[in-house]
């Protein structure tokens, strides 16, 4: 159910937007009263189409199940005629008599009583009305093939060619239609249009369905000939048995849904009907939603009872009751918080449904909390019951509404429909309690209430109480909100068996999907990351009191007490406001945030200190602290009170000041340690000055006062107050989560941390923030184009962040030391030589040949390689270059351009599978013309459970004589394995590295 379920929903998701799209073009593309028409005559077709189904959509479902429960495929197959030849005949004689009372139809609707615009309204409803009747063979046709694909449980059919293509395809057509101005009756003319498309699309796929069947029959199934199905006036009546009382309640069920529409029209105005379909579309959006499971849900039970496993009935219900929950609550819940900014994108005079949308919102939750009890009821074969429930909310609606509607307008018709909908879910609920044990509520069901009850009704109302509800507004506690929420789901996903999704998602073919959807759920994580961040930089804005800000700030983003953080645990990060993101960005040092603060300026100045004694003016300016200090004031124009060089050398001697004041023989605790500029910028808010180098003030030493540019003047005499950004003695470090670490992000506290590693300090008690952030070395590979999204190294990287969940797939290492030996023994020294490296991902082995006296360069198609270069390995970013590794051969061969030493690492293999440009012989030869020297290569080969089929053939031996015979190398050496053959990948790598080598050398035999 999980794998339908998962792709049902895509396709629902597509759907709903295409379902409110629709509205959303008509109501901004024509004037109300058209749009009026145009959903009145549709929605009076959905309902004469439902009554010319009779049902068979259900009756399906519920008899090919069974045909094929008992071995017949042909009874399986026979049961589709026996459902289409009735349902063409009544929409043939349905079509004729909506044809003749066309004209009569739109009186009753309220558009030809009259003369003038009524009359020409009239004639176009008319119209209307007589194009679709045209149809409805064709439409009725389109559903019920499309029941029959549905009912051998698959939903792709139901995804691509309905959600995907009939629903898209009429908002295009109706698009079209208002381009070119072709007036209203043509707006139903592209309504109904994709209806053809759609019914040759599922008459083809049905027929794939039945094919595939007879071919490869699955599990018992054993009938393929017409000999083995029962006789057909035994399935006709067995169909018909359980379907006829369908028939009328599908019919109960489609004008429950719809009639209010046409009523609405009859009894006000096509107007007014075109405002109750408005407030009424985003409902439908959840509507779908539930829909989704429900498609899923129906051919399963149906299996279900006919095995007669009520133990499964109970838990497939429960299950899909909390999932369908999940779906639609938030979308009924938004509506009516939202329901004034929704209505707005329909245009103007669309703002009086407001009332409708809230009414029948609060109504959905509690009928979808209720679970498809109607569907239980049909799938167990008590469709009588199923029928009599839908009739008396039927009732119920059209009662309610003519009494309520002249009186209270569509307000009235929404009260009229909720009653409607208490009537058609209580009824069934309780009927299949009793009957089956069957019932919704539990602790799946419970979880996702009070989930979505706290993300989209609690939080909602309070953010209205205090900010105007406009767009900004509801995308500003949306967001957050819809993380919350997606986290609350997962925390409870063992209660909602969210693991059926993934074991759903086992037999779908990811590998050509997986690097993208990591790639975007990357994205999408840091996306999420900065929405988070934005909703908290908007809260902050709130007029709230300070003291109040620090408690709902201590509250909702800090974790409660202290953490005891190993020190190499502790990364730089924020300074004086700016994030390390920016930081690392502006100055181009991509490994800021991944440097330990016990290596940071910070500790380094006090190693300078400690080692050469006190420091003169000049050598602290040359310190990577004054650095970093420069640093901050082009930044933000000021680095604590310093402004200028002068106000850095006060900062850093006041800082180093602390360090030679506190030198008890105890660690201290963060907490109580407040640096000399924590401390200095206590005083100042204090006194005014700032305390003189070198003196105690209560217990610590800060900066001298004076006249220099660097030192403020006093609040009181108009100078610049201290920032709000600075820390006092006594607060305490503050950090946040780096995300997939065990590492932490340092907001506030770099100093007290670099005094606490000074004193010897193994670990340090912190403040934890909630809300996990990322470094821009984990940022940058996420977006690395092909490692698409996992967290894999291909060359090694030394960050405290990627220690602990990175793993380090290609040791690099191992073949170094090949490629050194086998250099050595070819008398092949560094200086003096040069090397390529061909796809050299981050360019680690560029950086080794390099550092060895190579003039060393390399080739990588992903944009960022240079970038990652420079900041891991600090190489010039000229020394990798951007592009294809096919085209940078050929353009160096036909120059004339050889290297020494070339190497080409696990590529020779993607041509081998057709995945290149070229034939892996044409890239052999390619590699062959640039190599001066020595050619150094590996491959993917046979042995690896990647390769078993697709390398058939690609062992050690075979490689070996690829290269032999396809290049012009005097020796082919195996030089070799790898050693990446280790968990995770254990059955894969172990590769062998040749030596393609030109020259006399040492008497290898050639393998």
């Amino acid at each position: 159910m999980a794998r339908n379920g998962i792709l049902n929903l895509a396709g629902t998701l597509v759907g709903g937007a295409a379902s409110i799209a629709l509205v959303v073009v008509v109501a901004n593309g024509v004037a109300q009263d058209v749009a009026g028409m145009l959903f009145t005559a549709t929605s009076f077709f959905l309902i004469v189409t439902a009554i010319s189904g009779l049902g068979t959509d259900v009756g399906l479902a519920h008899t090919i199940q069974r045909q094929l429960a008992v071995g017949s495929l042909a009874g399986a197959v026979r049961t589709v005629w026996i459902a289409l030849r009735p349902v063409l005949g009544l929409s043939v004689a349905a079509a004729v008599v909506m044809w003749f009372v066309a004209p009569w139809l739109a009186t009753v609707l309220g558009t030809g009583e009259g003369g003038g615009a009524n009359a020409e309204h009239g004639a176009t409803m008319t119209a209307m009305l007589r194009v679709l009747a045209v149809s409805l063979p064709m439409a009725t046709a389109y559903d019920t093939i499309l029941a029959a694909t549905q009912a051998h449980q698959t939903m792709r059919p139901n995804v691509i060619v309905e959600k995907l293509g009939r629903l898209p395809g009429q908002i295009l057509c109706i698009v079209v239609v208002l381009l070119v101005g072709a007036g209203p009756v043509w707006l139903a003319v592209a309504w109904v249009a994709p209806y053809a498309v759609g019914l040759v699309g599922v008459a083809l796929w049905y027929r794939s369905i039945v094919a595939g069947l007879r071919a490869h029959p699955a599990g018992d199934v054993r009938g393929q000939g017409t000999e083995d199905a029962a006789p057909p006036a035994t399935l006709a009546r067995d169909f018909w048995g359980f379907t006829a009382p369908r028939a009328l309640g599908r019919v109960c069920q489609v004008a429950l849904q719809r009639s209010d529409i046409v009523l609405v029209a009859a009894l006000l105005s096509p107007r007014h009907a075109a405002v109750y379909t408005a407030a009424t579309r985003f409902l439908v959006l959840g509507q779908l939603g539930v829909q989704a499971i429900q498609q899923v849900l129906q051919p399963q039970l149906a299996a279900l009872f006919a095995r007669a496993d009520l133990a499964g009935v109970r838990e497939s219900f429960s299950t899909s009751t909390a999932w369908l929950m999940a779906l639609a609550w938030p979308i009924y819940l938004c509506s009516a918080v939202a329901a004034p900014v929704l209505l707005k994108v329909f245009g103007g005079g669309y703002e009086a449904g407001q009332a409708t949308v809230v009414i029948l919102a609060l109504t959905m939750l509690a009928t979808t909390a209720t679970g498809s009890v109607d569907v239980v009821l049909l799938m167990a074969g008590r469709s009588r019951q199923s029928l009599f429930n839908n009739a008396a909310a039927l009732v119920v609606d059209l009662v309610l509404v003519v009494v309520l509607v002249p009186r209270l307008g569509i307000t009235g018709a929404a009260i009229a429909w909720a009653a409607a909908l208490a009537v058609r879910n209580t009824l069934p609920m309780l009927q299949v309690r009793r009957a089956y044990g069957v019932m919704s509520f539990g602790p799946a069901v419970l979880w996702v209430a009070a989930a979505a009850a706290l993300c989209f009704g609690v939080v909602p109302l309070l953010v209205r109480l205090v900010a105007p509800m406009n767009v900004g507004v509801v995308i500003g506690w949306l967001v957050p909100m819809c993380v919350l929420y997606a986290a609350l789901l997962w925390k409870g996903r063992n209660h909602l068996q969210l693991g059926a999704f993934r074991s759903a998602l086992a037999g779908v073919p990811l590998g050509r999907i997986g690097a993208p959807a990591r790639r975007l759920h990357g994205r999408a994580r840091q996306g999420a990351g900065q929405g988070v961040l934005t909703g908290v930089n908007a809260l902050r804005r709130l007029p709230l009191p300070h003291g109040a800000r620090v408690a709902l700030s201590t509250l909702v983003l800090r974790r409660p007490g202290l953490a005891r953080v190993p020190m190499d645990r502790l990364l730089l990060g924020i300074q004086d406001g700016i994030p390390a993101s920016t930081y690392a960005e502006e100055f181009d040092d991509l490994l800021w945030a991944s440097t330990p603060v016990t290596r940071g300026p910070h500790a380094d100045l006090l190693r300078l200190a400690a080692e050469h004694g006190e420091l003169t003016d000049e050598a602290v300016l040359a310190s990577p602290y004054a650095e970093h200090a420069r640093r901050c004031l082009r930044l933000t124009g000021r680095y604590f009170w310093a402004t200028d060089e002068h106000g850095i050398v006060e900062v850093a001697r006041s800082f180093l000041a602390r360090a030679a004041t506190d030198s008890s023989g105890e660690v201290p605790s963060p907490v109580a340690v407040g640096t000399a500029v924590g401390t200095a910028v206590a005083t100042e808010r204090t006194t005014g000055t700032v305390p003189a180098t070198g003196t105690s003030a209560g217990g610590t030493t800060g900066p001298a006062t004076g006249t220099s540019t660097g030192t403020p003047t006093r609040a009181s005499d108009g100078g610049e107050p201290p920032r709000a950004a600075q820390s006092g003695a006594s607060d305490p470090v503050l950090v946040a989560p780096i995300r997939d670490s065990d590492c932490f992000q340092v907001i506030d506290g770099h100093h007290r941390l670099a005094l606490l590693a000074h004193r010897g300090a193994e670990s340090a008690s912190v403040k934890v923030k909630r809300v996990p952030v990322t470094t821009p070395l984990q940022d940058l590979l996420g977006q690395m184009s092909w490692i698409g999204g996992k967290k894999e190294l291909y060359q090694p990287l030394d960050a405290p962040e990627l220690q602990r969940s990175w793993t380090t797939v290609r040791r690099c290492t191992d073949r170094l030391a090949m490629m050194e030996r086998r250099l050595a023994a070819e008398g092949i020294e560094g200086p003096g030589h040069s090397y390529l490296d061909v796809a050299c991902c981050y360019g680690w082995f560029v950086r080794q040949l390099g550092d060895r006296g190579f003039a060393a360069e390399g080739i990588e198609r992903d944009p960022l390689a240079p970038r990652l270069a420079a900041g891991v390995y600090g190489l010039a970013p000229e020394r990798i270059t951007v592009g294809d590794a096919v085209e940078f051969l050929r353009a160096a061969r036909d120059a004339g351009r050889r290297w020494d030493v070339v190497s080409c690492f696990s590529l020779l293999h993607h041509f081998a599978l057709g995945r290149a440009s070229v034939s892996a012989e044409e890239l052999a030869e390619l590699l062959d013309s640039v190599t001066g020297r020595v050619l150094f290569l590996d491959t993917g080969q046979e042995h690896e459970a990647w390769f078993a089929r697709s390398l058939r053939g690609w062992d050690t031996e075979y490689v070996g004589r690829f290269l032999t015979t396809h290049t012009g190398f005097d020796r082919v050496v195996d030089l070799g394995p790898d050693e990446d053959a280790v968990a995770p990948y254990a059955d894969n790598y172990g590769r062998h590295l040749f030596a393609g080598i030109r020259g006399a050398g040492p008497a290898d035999a050639p393998r």
